[in-house]
């Protein structure tokens, strides 16, 4: 198979597997809206509210630069510095993502929790790691990416 092909087909495997997921969690949004709109009294920290909109706004970036990332792929655009930015940006929103999702968790199960102990507070919420170790990875491939365009740029000048 092309490589071409290849990437057109991972192109429309990342599309499928995201129209999936919203699928899988249609329910969950619809249970939303309709509490939302039936004014069911859910209250959240502002702190928790403010942590859940960034992270939908860097969630949402995180897959628009993965989509552009692969596009440029499949234009044979593979070491740009455009793409050294995608990437760079990816590791850095994941990173960012994990401790919006760890602020918002925490503020959530504030009220949750009855003990007073902040240590029994920060304990009690899960800190997603993985998001972690994908940003710093995609930081490494993105210095990765970079060092090897300064390498093509110095062999070119090379006689």
């Amino acid at each position: 198979m092309k490589t071409k092909n290849q990437v057109l087909l991972l192109k429309l495997a990342y599309i499928l597997v995201i129209v999936l997921a919203l699928i899988y969690n249609y329910g969950d949004m619809q249970k939303g809206f309709i509490d939302a709109s039936t004014g069911v009294d859910r209250s959240l920290h502002p702190v928790a509210i403010i942590a859940l909109i960034f992270a939908t706004i860097i969630g949402i970036g995180i897959v628009l630069n993965i989509y552009f990332f692969i596009n440029s792929i499949q234009n044979n655009s593979v070491f740009s510095l455009l793409n050294i930015s995608r990437i760079t940006m990816i590791g850095w929103f994941c990173i960012s993502q994990a401790v919006l999702l760890y602020a918002f968790y925490f503020f959530e199960a504030n009220g949750k929790i009855n003990n007073n102990s902040i240590y029994q507070k920060i304990v009690g919420v899960d800190f997603d790691f993985w998001l972690v170790i994908f940003g710093i990875t995609m930081l490494i491939i993105g210095f990765v990416f970079k060092k090897g365009i300064e390498l093509q740029k110095e062999q070119e000048l090379t006689i």
